[in-house]
């Protein structure tokens, strides 16, 4: 499905399930939820301090409720993983202002290397929080760059940047 540009391919079952939750059919929410709810948890909980984080569960109830206004929108276009990425940028920009980063210039680090994987959570916890935001929907929800930056409201350049500047702090070396 990681096909970037406009080639972002949803399958029969999704768009069965968007035709259900445009009809507002109870089963299709919790079906939709259970399917993602945990990847909104973890970028909720990762961007806001933690599971414990009272900030983060404030986050996640804002996406839940959002949940059943913003399906009833949807249409086959765009793949789930993908409209649940743009509303949780949305509700985590927004629930933590979170400065848009535009212009992100992505310098290749002169020397770099894989990290251990210890240290590849203090990493991600290290990045300047909107890079870790982009890098975390990246891994999550494996949305194409031009599907997250449209339904993030962003342009396709600035999303493309933050997640090559994101990629580049996790594997730079200490000079």
């Amino acid at each position: 499905m990681r096909g970037e540009g406009d080639g972002a391919v949803v399958d029969l079952a999704e768009r069965r399930l968007i035709a259900r939750l445009r009809r507002g059919e109870p089963g299709a929410l919790a079906e939709l939820w259970g399917r993602w709810g945990p990847a909104a948890w973890s970028v909720c909980a990762a961007m806001a301090g933690g599971p414990g984080d009272e900030a983060a569960k404030r986050l996640l109830l804002r996406v839940y409720e959002a949940l059943p206004r913003e399906a009833a929108g949807w249409t086959p276009d765009r793949p789930l993983s993908c409209r649940i990425a743009g509303l949780v940028y949305r509700v985590v920009v927004d629930g933590l202002e979170l400065r848009v980063r535009t212009g992100i210039e992505a310098a290749v680090p002169t020397r770099f290397a894989a990290p251990a994987v210890p240290e590849i959570a203090g990493r991600i916890a290290a990045l300047e929080p909107y890079l870790r935001l982009v890098y975390l929907l990246d891994v999550f929800f494996d949305c194409p760059a031009a599907a997250l930056a449209e339904l993030a409201g962003v342009a396709e350049p600035d999303i493309r940047a933050a997640r090559a500047a994101a990629a580049w702090a996790l594997v730079a070396r200490a000079e």
